[in-house]
This record gives C-alpha cells, sequence and structure tokens, in this order.
C-alpha cells in the first residue's frame, strides 16, 4: 500500500506538468497581440504560426482541389485546362502581389506559399503589401472552389457532400489555425483588420 501512494503522487504530478505545459502553448499571443510593430515576429526571426501550420493548411487546401480535378477529369476533361490556368494564376502571378510582398516572404507562413514563392520570385521591396491583393487571392480560391462545382454536383451526392465538407473544413481550419495568428492587418479575414496599406 505504502509504495501506490508514491506511484499515484507521480502519475498526478506527471500529469500536472503536462496540463501545465498544455496550457502554455495555447497561450500564444494571436496577430498583433504578440507585442510587435506592424512587421509583426519577422522583425525577431520569428514565426507568429504554431510549428507546423503551413503543411497542415495547404494539405487542407489541396483537398477541395485534388477533388474538383478528379471530377473534371470524370465529367468533363475539357474545362480542366482552364482549371488548371486558374490555379496556375493563383500559385504565380497572385504571388507577386501578396507573398513577393509580405514580411514573412522565403518562410513557412500560414502555408507553403511563403516558401515556395521565393523559389520562383525575387522580393518586391518596392511595393506594400494591400487589402486589395487579398481580395484577389482569395477572389480567384473562390472560383477555383466554384469552377468545378457542376461536374462535383455530377458525381453524385455523396461526392457533392466530401466536397462542401473539405470546402468548409479547410475554411474554417485554416481559420482558426493561420488566420488568428497572422499579423498581416491588411488582410480582411485578420482579426485586427484595418483596410489599406
Amino acid at each position: 500500500m505504502g509504495e501506490t501512494e508514491p506511484l499515484e503522487e507521480r502519475l498526478v504530478d506527471s500529469l500536472m506538468t503536462e496540463e501545465r505545459s498544455m496550457d502554455q502553448e495555447d497561450s500564444r499571443a494571436i496577430g498583433c497581440d504578440a507585442g510587435c510593430s506592424g512587421a509583426g515576429c519577422a522583425e525577431r526571426d520569428e514565426s507568429p504560426w504554431p510549428q507546423g501550420t503551413a503543411s497542415k493548411t495547404t494539405a487542407l487546401f489541396g483537398l477541395p482541389a485534388l477533388l474538383g480535378t478528379y471530377a473534371l477529369l470524370r465529367k468533363a476533361p475539357l474545362r480542366l485546362p482552364l482549371f488548371a490556368g486558374l490555379w496556375l494564376a493563383i500559385i504565380t502571378v497572385v504571388r507577386k502581389v501578396v507573398c513577393c510582398r509580405c514580411d514573412y516572404y522565403g518562410t513557412e507562413c500560414s502555408t507553403l506559399m511563403g516558401k515556395w514563392t521565393a523559389m520562383v520570385f525575387e522580393k518586391d521591396e518596392e511595393h506594400p503589401l494591400t487589402t486589395e491583393a487579398f481580395y484577389l487571392d482569395f477572389a480567384l480560391i473562390g472560383a477555383s472552389v466554384l469552377f468545378p462545382l457542376p461536374q462535383v454536383k455530377k458525381m453524385g451526392l455523396l461526392y457533392l457532400f466530401l466536397y462542401v465538407a473539405a470546402v468548409l473544413g479547410s475554411s474554417l481550419a485554416v481559420r482558426g489555425m493561420a488566420c488568428r495568428y497572422c499579423p498581416n492587418t491588411v488582410c480582411f479575414l485578420n482579426p485586427d483588420f484595418t483596410s489599406g496599406k
């Protein structure tokens, strides 16, 4: 009996220590509440996003794109080049006005686009990151979600449900995992949004 009490105490202590460490991880400052200037944690060479955020959000955003691609391939293959062109614009043209102007260019930001952009484009030091750039980004992403919808419907009710769940799930997850930590207050999805430059 005397041996079990120290074991129970050790288990309780261990659980309390884990609980305290989980509380510390969850108490991260959100957005510019981290005490940064407009450049955010980039000034301190830190990422405001929890580790692994970029990989998770990119994978989540990729799921609707893959489901849409498959539906187009099966039901309207002639529309596939237009869909590919839309995504090409999202990962190239739009990155020039968003990622190239961002303080987190070349880093694992809220998605892997920061790293991708640095592989193909130079950083744009001449132009500021603007709200309009984010409007363009999300308008094209929205168009990429809607474009394959007729073919997704033709795949059946279950496939449509899966597609809608993937779109909504990825959007909500990105909002919760990425947007709330992002210091870019010119983005309309940022909790501290301020329109303009």
